[in-house]
């Protein structure tokens, strides 16, 4: 009877021996996966103790994340969806827009042309600086609009010590709480230290703890490398893809924002590749475009760019010194012709990238130039049918002044009803 008592506590014994081990192999797998394995670097930091604090609990995260999208939406939002605003301005005129009445106003051609419709965006996104920052907030909120301060993340100091680090972080919460902001958004510069995923995980939670209603976004460029975006998802109520300035030729005049390549990287990478939740994403895009003075007249017959020199020519061979941004105001008016001292092709269509272009030829020397950039369309096949959670406009404030007509168009090509359930890969618009 001994005997078979001494096996029993024995077999109890290695039972208790065996869970032991599989929970430290356990804790031993996720202590690896602190670190953050997608940058090549042998550095050997003191942070990586903490990045994934919550570990054992991302199904409550991405649980409380979408309780917190759900308070971002208005009562009237039945697709759920964000439409993000940003904005340099710091002209109250530009908020305060009391003589302009939306989409029921577009005859109107006074000075408060082409100013910001509260009804078509839920949140304003606007630098920490401004100088009316907190008149523009409650401006914004008086029109039901959230407000989210840009922050880089750069800010976020601290390399190798959790104090320094926590220390940056409550000097930008305790200015988002003065103002009476709503959230924040972070963008990144690249390249950035191997710590990013913990600064963000601990800017986020003292956001929260100390705004329990706020928001958090990061900003990320389209193509953006071998970075953990999943887990940067964990810890960020969305993501804001920028998909602007793609263009890095050095021969020919090029869409700032394909919307061909745009659509592709979003279903490719993103969401199949590091199986993003589309509902998590928001697409950045640009409502202005550059221009190139184009060298076509200097090229030999043998050239694959020669063709007849005139304002309707395609393929622009480009003087990379000419190169510069241009926003709607100024871009509206080669294309309606306004103005003297040139001639000008109006809007032309680039099937390939779906985006516009337009030439103009001065009449001086004959000069070509050709700008690229977006419209209503181009910004419509960028969104259409993406399932995306939104969208965000950079910027807002630079369409100010432009004719209605035009602002309605803008605006009706970022309708939250747009964006559907799904990422339809076979969608086309010519």
């Amino acid at each position: 009877m001994k005997s078979i008592f001494k096996k029993i506590i024995n077999l109890f014994l290695i039972f208790i021996y065996i869970i032991n081990f599989i929970n430290e192999k356990n804790i031993k797998v996720q202590s690896s996966n602190v670190v953050d394995t997608d940058i090549n670097s042998s550095s050997n930091l003191i942070l990586n103790y903490n990045i994934n604090i919550n570990n054992n609990n991302n199904n409550n995260n991405n649980n409380n994340n979408n309780n917190n999208l759900n308070k971002l939406f208005k009562k009237n939002n039945k697709n759920k969806k964000l439409i993000i605003g940003y904005s340099l301005s710091d002209d109250l005129n530009y908020y305060n827009n009391s003589n302009y009445n939306g989409f029921n106003d577009f005859n109107n051609q006074d000075k408060y042309s082409g100013s910001i419709i509260w009804e078509s965006i839920d949140i304003l996104l606007i630098p920490r600086d401004l100088k009316n920052l907190k008149e523009i907030i409650k401006i914004a909120h008086s029109n039901q609009v959230l407000v989210s301060l840009m922050v880089s993340y750069n800010e976020i100091q601290g390399y190798k010590s959790i104090e320094i680090m926590d220390t940056s972080i409550d000097v930008i919460i305790n200015q988002i709480k003065e103002v009476e902001a709503d959230g924040a958004s972070l963008y990144f510069k690249f390249p950035v230290d191997i710590n990013y995923n913990l600064k963000i995980l601990k800017f986020s939670q003292a956001l929260k703890r100390n705004i329990v209603s706020s928001h958090l976004s990061v900003s990320l460029p389209l193509k953006i490398g071998n970075y953990d975006v999943k887990s940067i998802s964990t810890n960020c109520d969305f993501i804001m893809v920028n998909a602007y300035d793609l263009d890095s030729s050095f021969d020919l005049a090029r869409p700032n924002s394909d919307g061909v390549f745009v659509r592709n990287e979003i279903y490719k990478y993103w969401i199949t590749q590091k199986l993003i939740d589309p509902n998590k994403l928001i697409l950045s895009i640009p409502w202005y475009g550059y221009q190139f003075k184009c060298n076509n007249n200097n090229i030999n017959n043998n050239n694959i760019y020669d063709e007849p020199y005139n304002i309707f020519l395609s393929s622009c061979k480009i003087d990379l010194n000419s190169k510069r941004k241009l926003y709607y105001k100024d871009i509206i008016q080669y294309k309606n012709g306004l103005g003297s001292g040139y001639k000008t092709s109006m809007e032309l269509w680039n099937i390939n990238s779906r985006t516009p272009y337009l030439n103009y030829q001065l009449d001086q020397n004959g000069d070509i130039y050709q700008i690229q950039y977006d419209n209503a369309k181009s910004t419509y096949y960028k969104l259409a049918e993406t399932g995306l959670l939104g969208c965000a406009i950079w910027r807002i404030d630079s369409i100010y002044g432009i004719p209605n007509v035009e602002v309605r168009n803008l605006y009706n090509s970022i309708d939250r009803s747009l964006f559907g359930n799904t990422f339809n890969k076979d969608y086309q618009l010519y």
